[in-house]
């Protein structure tokens, strides 16, 4: 193998080692978006120009034609390398995706494997000799059919790498252009030294040359347009992807460009039916007058809220996936359904001229109410903004048009931009945000008024009621007795002889007038210090009293003392102190609140349990004439009349069945909550009670039973009336003879310690408010049940076991929850 020295091969070597530079700077910004494309464009280039030196330096046919093979390869690299560098380069990056590819690498992979196995076949040279030329021996070539149809290949790839750089380069702002110039050039240089190579103009192939001057192209591109630090983002999927909505119009107000996201306010169906129109007769939008009084909004849950008077078609706001708007106003109201006796009489209306201005820009004139021929008939050099409705997929929509002129490079104008930002949910967030600032203004009205009722209820309350600082939980008072045995080393006797005790320390700040019934001080004493709670505690009674609220205080639960007080005229009484601290959010003790009630007069109990005693006595009397007169006047009774005695009858019996409750209530009341225990067969309990329902209701019920022979609870006998109250209340509120009520009754261990009694029945359920008042286990004016019988069952069931109950249209389930008795177990 001989070499020789020309002046052909310095063009390459100068084109290598500045490739080999710039390759370097490339590896350095890797990361950037068309970094590694351009890295292997200039791979393929140092790889083309070093086996191309090498093929010249060589002077052999042998070694030329081996460097000549190796330089299809590199040939190849360059070209693909440039295309994906053009196609991400200019975001045509939908260009690399299957099976495009493969389209591109296939041929070139067949080119290669001829290439390499041409001696077989000579589709890539047909013949090949050496030449001298300037005093260098030069490979000639005579080509191939497949050498044409590569070259066919390497220039339609390498065409559309310059088109999309040219078309880019067009479309783009001057720094992206000047790139994009240079990219071109670096491209076409080369590719011209090779058409006068391939089409015999040329001995010698400058190709490489044009190389050499391609590596200082792009590293030029690099240093002075920051080619790969400043890498441009499509035009084309910008405007694509952007979420308002953007029309471009002529100087004749044709619409000559504009993206999917403005079809909406559209005629047209698609983007290339609108281009070429008039943009007048495209826009389906109506302009919004100056004040709206008509608009409708969801509550977001989908139901529709009127808003004003009817000036205009209403719609709803989609409460789907939607833009967030940049910015947010108070500008416009709204009125929401609210509950009777709140309705806000206030007239609701949208200042869409303020509501425009906290969207568009101050280079942006509003201009509300205006048609839209007047609108885009206005002055062409002035920018203004609008709102618009328009109805999209059966929704009304709110729009911004904001309208601008645009200018080519000597400042003539040569169109009009109009952008439609969707301000929907804009809209409904005002709308929203005036409803709630209305209710907040409600509702502060609404408190002030209860704090003023609580003020009246609490100055009328039986009792006193009261607030006092001063008392120290555990934790401040830890806190306190460090710091004092730092400072004081006395202080922890004095600390410890008065631990507890608040009297000089406790600072009442709230006393209601309560005090003056019930403790003979008024509550200016109590607050001005003249007198202060705990002196009034029974001394003996004191230091008990102290240590509980303490106890309670540190443990920051609520504490319920029954002590004596004695009064300004010296006599006793029995109060119940009920109460509780209130702390900060550190967890320190700010007051406490509580509520002093005299006990005194339980002896009210004794007189309720004679008066419930009489009362049960007179009313079974009286309606035991009451029965049996109506008993008698049935029998004689034509069939009008009598139907309204039997009615009179049940209503009778009912009544007498009160003082039957009232008697189970008065024993639960006699047990103070905790009745006698005793083991019962509930089965047996249970049989009875169905017995009972049957015999006094033979046509209103159908019962059927499920339970064993035999399973023994803790209960005692007001079970029995428990079960029968929940068997009852079906029957009287749905059985008839003609429909009588379905009853289940099931009877079952649910563990080894526990055993359940479920009543199912198909009525139409009870009421909501009645399970609310039970489940709640107490009354109150907006929730109350209608009757005794199932309070009767929640407080004898409660005695001893757990009462669940469950109600729909399809009927009621009772579970009555109690405790086995395990074998060997002794009655508590």
């Amino acid at each position: 193998m001989s070499w020789q020295l020309t002046s052909h091969l310095f063009p390459q070597i100068a084109a290598v080692l500045v490739s080999l530079v710039l390759a370097v700077v490339i590896w350095r910004a890797r990361t950037s978006r068309s970094s590694v494309a351009l890295g292997i464009t200039v791979i393929g280039i140092v790889g083309w120009s070093t086996v191309y030196a090498l093929q010249i330096a060589s002077t052999d046919l042998e070694t030329k034609l081996l460097w000549n093979d190796f330089r299809f390869l590199f040939v190849l690299v360059t070209v693909v390398g440039y295309v994906v560098f053009a196609a991400r380069y200019t975001s045509n990056d939908r260009w690399l995706r299957q099976p495009i590819p493969v389209a591109i690498v296939v041929p070139a992979a067949i080119t290669l494997a001829l290439v390499f196995t041409n001696d077989a076949h000579g589709l890539v040279r047909a013949g090949e000799r050496l030449e001298t030329v300037g005093g260098a021996e030069i490979l000639v070539f005579e080509y191939g059919r497949w050498f044409w149809a590569h070259v066919a290949y390497i220039y339609v790839l390498m065409a559309v790498a310059i088109g999309w750089i040219v078309r880019f380069a067009r479309r783009n702002w001057t720094i992206y252009r000047d790139q994009a110039a240079i990219i071109v050039l670096a491209a076409i240089v080369p590719w011209i030294g090779s058409v006068l190579y391939v089409f015999g103009v040329t001995t010698v192939e400058y190709t490489t040359f044009g190389l050499s001057i391609s590596t200082v192209a792009f590293a030029w591109a690099m240093y002075r347009y920051d080619l790969l630090d400043l890498v441009p983002i499509a035009r084309e999927r910008v405007v694509e992807e952007m979420r308002d909505g953007v029309i471009v119009l002529d100087i004749e107000d044709r619409i000559v460009d504009c993206n999917e996201a403005a079809l909406p306010i559209l005629t047209a169906d698609t983007q290339s039916d609108a281009l070429g129109s008039d943009v007048h007769t495209q826009l389906e939008a109506t302009p919004l007058p100056a004040r709206e009084e008509s608009c409708h909004v969801t509550d977001g849950c989908g139901v529709d809220e009127p808003v004003g008077g009817t000036d205009h078609p209403s719609g709803d706001v989609a409460t789907g996936p939607e833009r967030e708007p940049a910015h947010t106003t108070a500008a416009g109201t709204d009125r929401e359904r609210v509950a009777p006796g709140e309705i806000d009489e206030r007239d609701t209306m949208l200042d869409l001229e303020t509501g425009l201005e906290s969207v568009v820009d101050d280079e942006f004139e509003t201009v509300v109410g205006t048609p839209l021929d007047a609108l885009f008939a206005r002055d062409r050099r002035e920018s203004c903004a609008t709102e618009v409705t328009c109805p999209v997929d059966g929704e009304r929509r709110h729009y911004v048009l904001l309208l601008s002129p645009f200018h080519d490079d000597s400042g003539k104008l040569t169109g009009r931009l109009v952008v439609a930002e969707d301000v929907t949910a804009m809209r409904r967030r005002e709308r929203k945000l005036e409803h709630a600032r209305s209710v907040l203004e409600r509702r502060t009205r609404q408190l002030e008024m209860r704090n003023r009722e609580q003020a009246t209820l609490i100055e009328n309350l039986p009792g006193v009621v009261y607030r006092y600082s001063g008392l120290e939980s555990d934790r401040e008072r830890g806190r306190g007795s460090e710091r004092e045995d730092r400072s004081d080393p006395e202080s922890e006797v004095e600390h410890d002889s008065d631990h507890g005790d608040w009297r000089e320390t406790e600072s009442v700040t709230f006393v209601s007038s309560g005090a003056d019934e019930l403790t003979g001080y008024s509550a200016r004493e109590f607050e001005s210090g003249d007198v202060s709670l705990q002196s009034i505690v029974y001394p003996d009674d004191r230091e008990t009293t102290t240590q509980q609220k303490q106890l309670a205080i540190d443990e920051e639960t609520r504490f319920d003392v029954t002590y004596r007080v004695v009064t300004n005229d010296e006599t006793q009484r029995w109060v119940r102190d009920i109460g509780e601290g209130v702390y900060d959010e550190h967890g320190n003790l700010e007051f406490v609140e509580g509520f002093i009630l005299d006990v005194t007069g339980n002896k009210r109990r004794e007189q309720l349990q004679v008066l419930t005693r009489v009362l049960r006595h007179n009313i079974r009397n009286e309606m035991n004439v009451i029965s049996g007169r109506i008993d008698l006047a049935i029998q004689d009774a034509q069939p009008a009349v009598r139907e309204h005695l039997e009615v009179v009858e049940r209503v009778a019996h009912r009544v007498t069945r009160l003082g039957t409750k009232a008697r189970d209530i008065q024993q639960l009341l006699d047990s103070d909550g905790a009745p006698d225990i005793e083991r019962l067969d509930v089965t047996r309990t249970v049989e009875q009670a169905v017995a009972k329902l049957v015999d006094e209701h033979p046509d209103d019920v159908s019962v059927e039973t499920n339970v064993p022979s035999e399973l023994e609870i803790y209960g005692n006998e007001l079970l029995g009336t428990a079960v029968y109250e929940l068997l009852e209340n079906a029957v009287v509120h749905t059985g008839t003879a003609v429909y009588p009520t379905q009853i289940t009754v099931t009877i079952r261990s649910t563990t080894t310690e526990r055993a359940e009694i479920r009543i199912e029945d198909d009525g139409p359920g009870i009421p909501e408010s009645e399970l609310e008042a039970l489940n709640g286990r107490m009354e109150s004016p907006l929730v109350h049940g209608s009757g005794l019988g199932l309070w009767v069952v929640r407080w004898i069931v409660d005695a001893y076991g757990d009462l669940e109950i469950s109600s729909d249209e399809g009927g009621t389930t009772a579970s009555i929850r109690l405790r086995r008795v395990e074998d060997g177990a002794v009655t508590p």
